[in-house]
């Protein structure tokens, strides 16, 4: 150890650069404070982050949790975990040669002291959870196992936020690290035993550790129950009507925008199919991939035949030219045709996007079966196979969770009042 203090730090800082497992990297900053300081330093942030935008070979480790969205008890976790070959390196995991794990004992999130849980959004390596019917709710880190639980709400929400309540969690980043984040909790409100058009809406800021008062805002439908796609600074939803079933566009909510009522309803690509019947939200998959977002459509050639085509289309943020990301403008991405699989139902669901690989899809026949798709390739490897739910809407009630690691975990900052976990690596 002697010797190795004896080098200099601009030389130990190349070493560290070159360790490309985040885990070995954070037992090094428990070597010693010298050490610590080199990795915790913004120098080797900026360093280590240049070398891996040019290395474009190296693949980020994600983890996709899936959950059901519909049970008796919707606080109970959906115990599926997908671990790409890059995550289980990281997490130093032995799936005996699958990706998919389904075991109580080895979930990702047994570290939480909460026994019973819902699972809201994630951004990057942070998940938003509650309990208890919006009782609580915290932020954790899964790979660090560090949490926090955010202060009470002003108003108690037991009573609507259950199949009404949504929630997102948004971070901005300064310097390669976490600098602020919002929780923003939007839920329909309810009159007797009809829905109005409204919805209440709160917001969390972690520069004041406070929560808004109630905001009122106007939606032109419901929104999907499905997590909210974090991109480009805003929380996506469909937005759909619940008694037909059909989707009519996306609705993106921004939780730093000072006007409470400030919301972009995004248009479907052009190319969208016009009958409504081909245009259910059972049809329909939002995404994000490399932190972009996408959409897809499963649409049904001919049943008999077992031929089926899927169309993804990716939104184009950056020709919206200022006008504040009220455009639409979409690419055309995949489009591709599948026949002869040997589904029994003829039900095919988009389950998720590969968050790191565009060429990839995850899809979800019968219900159980799943399979990973290489399109260019027209690659089809079955993954895993869930065991039969017993009814055909399972497939469209599952709800994925993608987990992308950066180079180094998120540090959850703290603020007045709120205690911090110790953290564990």
């Amino acid at each position: 150890m002697a010797a190795m203090m004896l080098i200099p730090d601009d030389v130990l800082s190349q070493i560290f650069i070159r360790i490309h497992d985040c885990r070995s990297l954070l037992r090094c900053t428990a070597v010693c404070k010298a050490w610590f300081s080199i990795i915790n330093s913004d120098h080797f942030r900026h360093q280590k982050q240049k070398r891996l935008s040019n290395n474009l070979q190296q693949s980020q480790p994600f983890t996709l949790l899936f959950r059901h969205g519909r049970v008796d008890k919707l606080t109970k976790p959906f115990p599926y975990q997908y671990f790409s070959k890059e995550s289980q390196t990281l997490h130093q995991k032995n799936t005996n040669n699958t990706n998919i794990i389904h075991s109580q004992d080895d979930y990702y999130l047994n570290f939480l002291p909460w026994p019973e849980f819902r699972l809201l959004s994630v951004t990057n390596d942070l998940l938003l959870l509650s309990r208890e019917m919006g009782k609580d709710f915290m932020i954790c880190n899964p790979f660090t196992k560090q949490w926090i639980v955010i202060p009470k709400t002003p108003i108690d929400l037991t009573e609507v936020f259950d199949y009404s309540g949504h929630g997102g969690l948004i971070c901005e980043n300064k310097d390669d690290k976490l600098f602020r984040y919002r929780i923003m909790l939007v839920w329909r409100k309810v009159y007797g035993e009809s829905y109005l058009s409204d919805f209440g809406q709160i917001t969390f800021s972690s520069e004041t550790g406070q929560w808004s008062s109630v905001k009122n805002i106007t939606l032109p439908h419901d929104l999907s129950d499905e997590p909210p796609i974090v991109c480009n600074g805003m929380l996506h939803w469909l937005s759909l009507n619940y008694d037909t079933a059909i989707a009519h566009g996306i609705i993106a909510l921004d939780p730093f925008h000072e006007d409470p009522n400030y919301y972009n309803y995004i248009q479907f690509p052009l190319a969208f199919p016009q009958d409504e019947r081909q245009k259910r939200w059972v049809n329909i998959r939002l995404g994000l991939v490399q932190g972009r977002l996408r959409i897809s459509l499963v649409t049904f050639l001919t049943r008999r035949k077992r031929i089926f085509s899927v169309k993804v289309w990716e939104l184009n943020y950056d020709n919206n030219n200022g006008d504040d990301g009220k455009t639409t403008s979409w690419s055309l991405v995949h489009d591709f045709e599948k026949r002869g699989i040997p589904f029994k139902y003829k039900y095919v669901v988009v389950m998720a996007f590969h968050p790191t690989n565009d060429n990839v899809l995850f899809i979800l026949f019968d219900n159980i079966h799943v399979y990973q798709y290489e399109i260019r390739e027209e690659k089809m490897e079955k993954i895993y196979q869930f065991p039969d739910p017993g009814y055909l809407q399972f497939g469209i009630r599952v709800q994925n969770f993608p987990f992308v690691y950066p180079f180094w975990p998120t540090k959850i900052p703290t603020f007045p009042s709120l205690t911090v976990s110790a953290l564990h690596v």
